[in-house]
């Protein structure tokens, strides 16, 4: 299980509610934490205004695989799709649509109307 604070990721082992580890994640907040569901062992964390961005986390190491900028403010959800290859993620402005295999640049964005 994963809580946000501010600039951190705390883990925690849901068996024994004992932090596991403390990730020190963004430059400001974090504004929303998301595990992928496939199976695959990585999570996605968001940042507020002064960061504007989303990480990309390997869950065994808690390492920052990629991280994706893209956002011109705060960014508010996150998504995985359900093959886990494709990550969605809202905020201020639209909706940016991201290739996990290719993080450079966000494969689409929605602008918001």
């Amino acid at each position: 299980m994963y809580t946000a604070s501010l600039k951190k990721i705390k883990v925690w082992d849901v068996t024994t509610f004992e932090k596991i580890s403390e990730i020190p994640a963004h430059n400001g907040a974090v504004t929303c934490v998301k595990a992928a569901s496939n199976g695959q062992m990585i999570f996605a964390t968001a940042g507020d205004l002064n960061d504007k961005c989303v990480h990309i986390w390997d869950m065994v190491t808690f390492t920052n695989m990629s991280t994706l900028v893209g956002h011109q403010g705060q960014v508010r959800a996150l998504e995985f799709s359900k093959d886990g290859n494709y990550l969605f993620s809202a905020g201020q402005g639209g909706m940016l649509v991201w290739d996990l295999r290719n993080t450079k640049t966000p494969l689409e964005k929605i602008e918001r109307q």
